[in-house]
């Protein structure tokens, strides 16, 4: 995340939640295309959210990345 390391927290984390969302409406049409990205964009979210101090909203991410995963 390039955002966060120049400080931008808050730019890193609105990125993230757009990607997130991005994938998520993907994903719905084709899992078999677009899930892996899914997971991807939600361990990033959660890292994004961690470093904004949201921990509940990081495991929640991560949580979900895992399911992805083991699901897939």
């Amino acid at each position: 995340m390039v955002r966060c390391a120049v400080g931008d927290r808050d730019g890193a984390l609105k990125a993230t939640r757009e990607a997130a969302d991005t994938y998520r409406k993907l994903s719905a049409t084709r899992p078999d295309a677009f899930l892996s990205d899914l997971a991807l964009s939600l361990n990033n979210l959660g890292n994004a959210l961690s470093d904004v101090g949201d921990r509940a909203g990081a495991l929640a991410a991560a949580r979900e990345a895992v399911d992805i995963r083991q699901g897939s």
